[in-house]
């Protein structure tokens, strides 16, 4: 992996005062904002001298220098210092990863014979329950909502990020019945999978729901590389667009990335009861992908 992931910066927390006002002034800087499903910013990134920014509203502004080891976390004073440190590995983080110069995925996976199979889709798609549904297969949980890329040498790599595996309360109960169930989004166990060696990222899986009518419960499809960038672009994690050089990297590698690991689509109609038909269609399409795989870049999804 590129330089820029070796060794994950220190997070350090300073309570802010009882009103703290905005750290920028939107007339001097090209802030980045980035809305969540709702339309609402869920986070400024901007640049000031030598520190990088990632504001994240009502919670925690966070800075960073790009060549240093340690990131400053300032934070509300409603606001616990467990929540600050979870958002910092779930959220900010790959976002300080990105920023430092390696791409990371806004994905879940898992570690299969064959190398990381990487889990992308929109919220709610279902990434986290399905890798966790894959572990208890057999498969090692990998990351849960970022991944990081490498693209540099004659096989695409991934390494580690920290993490926490989080489910919905309904997905929970489902693995577990016995378990009450988290009042929202719960981490049922911490990774910090850093000290392992980089591997091979062999697949993208892209998930996606389908309409309760769907003739078939499950459907796999494999994407050309011009269908799988499209798809997997949209996941990224960027810190800011505002810098060219570092946007027309960006973009380079995912083509790569798209050029070089296949991809399938899995169309699913939802529920938990048709999980394991999921697991099945992921199982068979790696599966296949050892055996024919020039098949991935050739055949279209139709």
């Amino acid at each position: 992996m590129t330089s820029s992931l070796r060794g994950i910066p220190k997070l350090t927390l300073t309570a802010a005062g009882s009103n703290p006002g905005p750290l920028w002034d939107e007339g001097e800087l090209a802030i980045q904002t980035w809305p969540d499903l709702y339309g609402n910013v869920f986070a400024y990134c901007y640049s000031q001298g030598d520190t990088d920014w990632i504001e994240l509203p009502g919670l925690a502004d966070f800075g960073f220098s790009r060549i240093g080891e340690e990131v400053k976390a300032v934070f509300r004073p409603s606001v616990s210092t467990e929540l600050v440190q979870e958002t910092y590995y779930r959220s900010v983080l790959p976002m300080i990863v990105q920023a430092r110069g390696t791409e990371v995925l806004h994905s879940s996976a898992v570690l299969m014979p064959q190398g990381v199979i990487a889990l992308c889709g929109k919220s709610w798609s279902g990434k986290s329950t399905t890798a966790y549904a894959l572990s208890q297969r057999g498969y090692p949980l990998w990351a849960d909502d970022a991944v990081a890329f490498d693209t540099a040498g004659e096989q695409v790599t991934t390494a580690p990020l920290p993490f926490r595996i989080q489910l919905r309360p309904a997905s929970v109960s489902f693995f577990d019945p016995l378990r009450p169930a988290p009042p929202a989004t719960g981490a049922l166990a911490h990774f910090d999978q850093t000290n392992q060696e980089p591997a091979i990222l062999a697949a993208l899986c892209i998930l996606k729901p389908a309409s309760p009518d769907a003739s078939l419960n499950v459907e796999t499809c494999p994407l050309t590389s011009a269908q799988a960038f499209a798809a997997v672009l949209s996941h990224a994690y960027c810190f800011s667009l505002h810098h060219r050089k570092r946007k027309r990297q960006m973009m380079q590698r995912y083509l790569d990335l798209t050029a070089r690991v296949p991809a399938f689509e899995i169309r699913y109609k939802p529920g938990l009861e048709k999980l394991s038909a999921v697991l099945d269609g992921i199982e068979s399409c790696v599966d296949r992908l050892c055996k024919e795989s020039t098949l991935w870049v050739t055949q279209s999804c139709r």
